[in-house]
């Protein structure tokens, strides 16, 4: 007589073969620090970025300007006092304004000549705006008065320190890393102008301008101008720089030793928190301190493909509208160290993604204003009330909606606001049948649009190396039909660069287990 047991042996080859219910994996995190094999994210999440629930597409450069005449080395955007938006960039010899969608050349007489690890930083005092490079004059303009003048050079005081880097904080003007006549070069150094006059640098308790050489921690290698404190980055030390009033005027209170940046570009702010990637990796100050948020996500990918010798090509900008912390540079693949290289952070979820995208120089900048000229775009009948429905003083024309954008490879400012970039995104390795191998037969992308292709990746030993097969085509169902037969499988969606779709969320997987073989 057959026991129940011998039956079941002789079954159990038919139900091991016979297909499981699919199962739905999400898109986890872009983890490309964590081990392939049982990572919770995913190894590859590039072209997208992030959402709460889900991945969206990220756009391609769109051209805004004209271009100026070199590789962008700083840039920065500001309001006058009617609101009117005007951008501001400079190249190795020359400081442009933007107006409108055209930048003019309003360089000082004889132009700059920046070095070659020397950037441009930009900042608004009053009516002004302020440019220094650590190795020309600091420079400023009236904001928006291009064309009644040209940059010139900014201090009038018997000292005229020159600046590496440089920051508004509260009333006063103040300069990291400088230079000059009496003392030459001290990287160590922060000097402040008298209050409310950013013309005056010479020490005085009345003026309450003065300098203060920090006794440790490396070259000053960022000054930010908070709500409420500056924040003095050197390459081992963050210190807080706090308004105290004479005799002291500044108090200067060490927040974190042997923690600060080597790469200024990497520094974007918003409000009080300070985003920044020093040796260790990525951080965001709040003034007290700082909480690491790529530790075991994106920190050892980042500085493993970044060389230091490139970081004058690093940047970084906040996109406020999408949540995220951009930081572009030199990475992998990079031709004559270019920026090639966009990491986005979502400070919601503290998730990362990934974007190969060539271009020179991130900021954060508002859309121009209109001129007379400029409105020949949009209607050449000003008694149109369809176009024109509101006065030509009305904000509308005015410009100032906040942008995410770069200077793209042509030398020209663009906004993220083109057709949607290629997309490609993984699962995390999976088991799908533990202990034993699974044939995966289907997989259905959750995407809710694009042109979509899905491939297999699997490996049947942890030694051996996960390969993708071919992309497969969606057909009439929804469904990417594959074959792939493997102990440990990755799921791979591909979306087609100019598409539209909104989310993508994971892949539907169909599969049944193997016995061993």
């Amino acid at each position: 007589m057959t026991s129940l047991t011998q039956r079941l042996q002789r079954i159990q080859p038919a139900l091991d073969r016979k297909a499981r219910p699919p199962i739905t994996i999400p898109f986890g995190d872009y983890l490309p620090d964590l081990p392939e094999f049982a990572n919770p994210g995913a190894l590859t999440m590039t072209g997208v970025i992030p959402r709460p629930s889900s991945y969206a597409p990220l756009q391609d450069l769109t051209a805004q300007t004209n271009a100026i005449d070199d590789i962008c080395r700083g840039a920065a955007s500001f309001k006058d006092d009617s609101g009117n938006t005007f951008v501001y960039a400079g190249d190795d010899t020359k400081l442009y304004e933007a107006v409108g969608s055209t930048f003019t050349d309003e360089s000082k007489g004889g132009g700059y000549s920046l070095t070659s690890d020397d950037r441009w930083e930009f900042t608004q005092f009053d009516t002004l705006v302020i440019a220094t490079n650590g190795t020309d004059p600091v420079q400023s303009l009236t904001i928006g008065g291009g064309g009644a003048g040209m940059f010139a050079d900014h201090i009038t005081s018997t000292n005229v320190p020159k600046g590496r880097h440089l920051a508004t904080l509260l009333n006063f003007l103040v300069l990291g890393n400088t230079n000059d006549a009496t003392d030459g070069v001290k990287t160590n150094r922060v000097w402040w102008s008298a209050i409310g006059d950013s013309t005056d640098f010479d020490p005085d308790a009345t003026t309450q301008s003065d300098f203060e050489d920090l006794k440790d921690g490396g070259a000053v290698t960022a000054v930010i101008g908070a709500y409420d404190y500056g924040a003095i980055f050197q390459e081992r030390l963050i210190t807080r720089m706090v308004y105290v009033g004479s005799p002291l005027v500044f108090e200067f209170q060490p927040v974190h030793r042997l923690r600060g940046t080597v790469f200024p570009g990497s520094i974007a702010t918003l409000g009080r928190n300070v985003f920044y990637l020093s040796e260790e990796g990525f951080f965001v100050f709040n003034g007290l301190e700082s909480q690491p948020i790529g530790e075991g996500k994106v920190d050892r990918t980042v500085l493993g493909q970044f060389s230091v010798n490139d970081r004058r090509q690093m940047s970084a900008a906040i996109d406020a509208e999408n949540k995220l912390y951009a930081i572009g540079f030199p990475g992998e693949g990079s031709t004559g160290g270019r920026p090639n290289k966009i990491f986005f952070y979502y400070w919601p979820d503290g998730k990362w993604t990934e974007a190969p995208k060539d271009h020179e120089f991130l900021l954060r900048t508002a859309t121009q204003g209109y001129t007379l000229d400029g409105l020949d775009t949009v209607g050449t009948d000003i008694d149109d009330s369809n176009v024109f429905d509101q006065s030509f003083d009305a904000a509308k024309w005015q410009g100032g909606i906040l942008r995410f954008g770069a200077f793209d490879t042509d030398n020209k400012l663009a906004f993220f606001v083109g057709s949607n970039l290629a997309a490609t995104l993984d699962t995390g390795e999976v088991q799908l049948t533990p202990g034993k191998r699974s044939l995966v037969t289907k997989i259905r992308p959750l995407v809710d649009g694009g042109t979509l292709t899905a491939q297999i990746g699997g490996r049947a030993l942890l030694t051996a190396a996960n390969s993708f097969d071919a992309a497969a085509a969606i057909n009439d169902t929804g469904d990417c039909s594959v074959r792939n037969s493997n102990r440990y499988h990755r799921m791979r969606v591909n979306i087609a660069a100019g598409g539209t779709w909104s989310h993508a969320q994971g892949v539907v997987v169909t599969s049944r287990p193997q016995g061993e073989r």
